[in-house]
């Protein structure tokens, strides 16, 4: 979990602390033995007051790191890597997904500000 913790260098947002704090969970169930279970996140305002998330939706923001990093690890950094001289088209095709990678990136920052803005309770 401490190279996780490197998140946490800068101030981040409810939201960016919320996103890495389960994704650092989603890996601690992982690899820790004994820790499991659902996940609950409450955040504690300035004011006081807190905001509480709900385990479904920290379930489903989970799930949604969770199959970031999957791409991350399956799709871009095979793909960063993925250089040949001996198959001209390894590069070409990498060249091509990349010019898709803003829009994915997209994609899962709009699912996740979709669960922020309509939790499921």
């Amino acid at each position: 979990m401490h190279p996780m913790l490197r998140d946490f260098q800068f101030v981040p947002t409810k939201e960016t602390a919320l996103f890495c704090g389960i994704r650092m969970m989603y890996h601690a169930k992982r690899t820790i033995q004994g820790v499991g279970g659902k996940t609950e996140a409450v955040a504690l305002m300035n004011n006081g007051s807190t905001l509480y998330y709900g385990t479904a939706n920290t379930a489903l923001i989970e799930d949604l790191a969770a199959n970031f990093e999957e791409f991350l690890g399956k799709f871009v950094y095979t793909s960063v890597s993925n250089v040949s001289k001996e198959f001209a088209e390894t590069d070409d095709n990498c060249e091509k997904a990349f010019e898709e990678v803003p829009h994915v990136l997209k994609q899962y920052r709009d699912k996740y500000k979709a669960l922020l803005a309509d939790p499921v309770l």
